[in-house]
């Protein structure tokens, strides 16, 4: 994989047009990569909130509505269309 290194200001629409002109395999990495990232970050702040307490003071409520949460984003189209 070659490397590539620069330091540039763009903007979020600047960055998806970058993005658009990447090869569908890069895009799929890129888009596989800031998922297992976000799933990441998803984790490290559950992980610190219970952390905060103990887990027996979540509510049945609360833990439903997570499980809940994390099915609706299991269940979303892996390719969605534009």
């Amino acid at each position: 994989m070659r490397k590539l290194s620069f330091e540039a200001s763009i903007t979020f629409d600047q960055l998806l047009s970058l993005i658009s002109q990447l090869p569908a395999g890069q895009k799929l990495e890129l888009a596989n990569r800031l998922k297992a990232e976000a799933i990441q970050e998803r984790w490290n702040s559950l992980n610190t909130s219970l952390n905060k307490r103990r887990a027996y003071d979540l509510s049945m409520d609360e833990i439903v509505s997570e499980v809940k949460e994390i099915r609706k984003e299991l269940q979303k189209p892996k390719n969605p269309s534009k």
